[in-house]
């Protein structure tokens, strides 16, 4: 029996002609073609596949989204709130069945405030004040003082089927941190949430682990 065939034209390229067995790399990068044409009025000029890395090794595929920048209200265990702007970007380390460790999903993350920021104890991945996932493994990068503040980086790591869905998830994308003594609230903008969302949608066409 043929194997089903698909022909659409990509901007500028010669007829693209798909079956099924076609590659996921060679989807995904379609996926980018094709979300130039589109998506170019919702992202505001910016290019997704700017924000982009990938890179394969020896036991699959690293993908890593540059930094996308969030507010964030941070709330202290007296009471006291306050404000404050850092920075997160977002690794999926895809490791193939025969890879020697499982695949995992990085948030990390800069943010800066008024006292150090010694541990975190738990993140959770939020889209529309839906809980997507958790996590009480944390790595602290460093912590550091900057004026009259600590920029504190941190990063959580979560289960990459968790780590996708967040990224496609609604709107309101939402990182959580509980700290002793401190909560803060990460929030994205829609600009940075498209780009990620977008990003995640490569991510999972080629590599399935949303499923």
């Amino acid at each position: 029996m043929p194997s089903t065939r698909f022909t659409f034209t990509v901007s500028n390229l010669q007829n693209v002609h798909l079956t099924i067995s076609t590659p996921k790399a060679i989807l995904g990068y379609l996926f980018f073609c094709l979300l130039g044409i589109v998506a170019v009025p919702t992202l505001h000029a910016q290019k997704p596949e700017k924000s982009y890395i990938r890179r394969d090794h020896p036991e699959g595929t690293m993908y890593f989204i540059e930094p996308q920048a969030f507010k964030a209200e941070v709330r202290m265990a007296d009471g006291q709130e306050s404000s404050s702007k850092g920075v997160a970007d977002f690794t999926l380390d895809y490791r193939d069945s025969t890879a020697s460790v499982p695949s995992f999903f990085t948030v990390a993350f800069t943010l800066p405030s008024a006292n150090a920021l010694r541990q975190v104890d738990s993140a959770v991945l939020v889209a529309a004040g839906a809980r997507l996932g958790a996590t009480a493994v944390s790595e602290r990068y460093f912590v550091e003082p900057k004026g009259k503040k600590w920029r504190n980086r941190y990063g959580a790591r979560f289960e990459p089927g968790q780590g996708l869905r967040w990224l496609m998830g609604n709107p309101e994308l939402e990182l959580h941190l509980y700290s002793p003594g401190l909560v803060a609230v990460m929030r994205f903008g829609s600009s940075e949430q498209a780009i990620m969302r977008a990003l995640g949608q490569v991510m999972a066409i080629e590599t399935d682990l949303d499923q």
